[in-house]
């Protein structure tokens, strides 16, 4: 189906389709903010930081609040200049694609709750025995002794 452009009556629709996707809401505000005081092209990070309210302003972007000396980790020097409206809105959606949104953080438990270590001790336990293995066994899982001379063998 090819892009329609939305119709006043539609607003509605786009404020719930806000709601469930809130990355978008945060892409538009800053969209708004970049154009109402800034100008194309933003030529590097200082001149978008400005736009933005300075090393100290904080934005939002998917789910995270970044002051703008953050976003600076965050966003490719390769990215600029910014020469259009359109190319940081493309810039933006690569971001978002490199950044999960803060709510899958949540949704996933770290792996360290995952992983169950034995304790940590100055001395082996006693009912704990490190695995035994004859050297027959050792040199039979290796495949040593069965090499063909000449075919990655020994000669």
């Amino acid at each position: 189906m090819p892009f329609e452009p939305l119709k006043n009556e539609d607003l509605a629709l786009v404020n719930r389709l806000m709601q469930a996707h809130p990355d978008l809401q945060d892409t538009i505000a800053v969209v708004k903010q970049v154009n109402a005081k800034g100008k194309y092209p933003i030529d590097n990070f200082d001149e978008l930081a400005k736009t933005m309210g300075g090393e100290h302003a904080s934005i939002t972007f998917r789910g995270r609040t970044l002051t703008m000396a953050d976003a600076r980790n965050v966003i490719p020097a390769y990215y600029f200049p910014i020469h259009s409206e359109a190319d940081l809105l493309a810039k933006m959606a690569d971001l978002s694609k490199s950044m999960p949104p803060a709510t899958a953080a949540l949704k996933t438990p770290p792996l360290e709750h995952s992983i169950k270590l034995m304790e940590a001790t100055a001395v082996k336990p006693e009912h704990i025995s490190p695995p035994h293995m004859n050297v027959e066994e050792i040199f039979k899982t290796a495949s040593f002794g069965k090499q063909t001379p000449g075919v990655g063998g020994v000669k």
